[in-house]
């Protein structure tokens, strides 16, 4: 009778031990799934899809993280998709580069250099030259500045204050630092215009790019832009120059 009860309080004292244990794996697991973000390393990402801006001019999207990875498409500064931040580091190469895999807005899935991505970011454009500075400080402050309407895209944010990283134009290179807020604007169409703007200045040829600023001049749904007036001013600008290119004499035959 003794024994039956010992082994009655031992089944017992077993099922609470049990019963706690459930509970706090339970527990961890709803902690766990309000979780969006994981450490981001070789084979993990985010729990949840997050937004991968392009940063540059012309992005090759490769079917393997390497160098020598298939072709598969290409992507334009300012296309947007999306990203789970997996990454994968080739080191078949003297510098060993990351590559983060990324889905486009029509499914198609690939990777691509992770220098080149911004990753969880938003898109902004300047509204005028403003000054970069090192720290959210304005005491704080570099000799460089970003120009009216440069796109650029923000990394992180404070009160009046947002980073960013851009391209210089100095040498295309990207630059990163601390701008004030009220110094940028998301508006849709502001942003679509001068990441197209950028694209045409792009172009080497002056024709394709006076072609190509003249398309987003005349497009209707940019009318409301800010920027259309400075649009005009390039445009003239390149006319200009070119029409007082002089004409090489042509040489007479005998």
């Amino acid at each position: 009778m003794k024994n039956l009860k010992l082994n009655l309080l031992l089944l017992t004292f077993v099922f609470f031990i049990f019963s706690c244990a459930s509970e706090g794996t339970d527990e961890n697991s709803e902690n766990d799934s309000t979780s969006v973000e994981a450490d981001v390393e070789d084979g993990v990402g985010y729990e949840q899809e997050v937004q991968a801006i392009c940063i540059w001019s012309s992005l090759t999207v490769k079917a393997t993280p390497n160098e020598k990875g298939k072709y598969i498409t290409s992507i334009n500064l300012g296309e947007v998709a999306t990203t789970h931040g997996i990454i994968s580091v080739d080191s078949s190469t003297s510098k060993p580069r990351e590559y983060v895999n990324i889905t486009l807005a029509d499914g198609t899935s690939g990777w691509v250099q992770k220098n080149f991505i911004a990753i969880d970011s938003k898109a902004f454009v300047v509204k005028g030259k403003t000054k970069i500075y090192k720290r959210p400080d304005i005491l704080t402050a570099t000799k460089n500045e970003l120009d009216r309407m440069q796109f650029l895209v923000s990394t992180e944010f404070q009160e009046g204050w947002i980073k960013i990283k851009a391209k210089r134009k100095i040498d295309n290179w990207f630059i990163e630092g601390w701008v004030k807020s009220d110094h940028l604007t998301d508006n849709q169409i502001d942003v679509t215009v001068a990441i197209l703007v950028q694209r045409a200045l792009d172009f080497k040829d002056k024709a394709k790019r006076i072609d190509a600023l003249t398309e987003i001049k005349d497009n209707a749904d940019f009318s409301a832009s800010v920027f259309i007036k400075d649009i005009e001013e390039l445009l003239y600008d390149l006319m200009t120059e070119e029409a007082e290119q002089p004409i090489e004499n042509e040489e007479m035959g005998d």
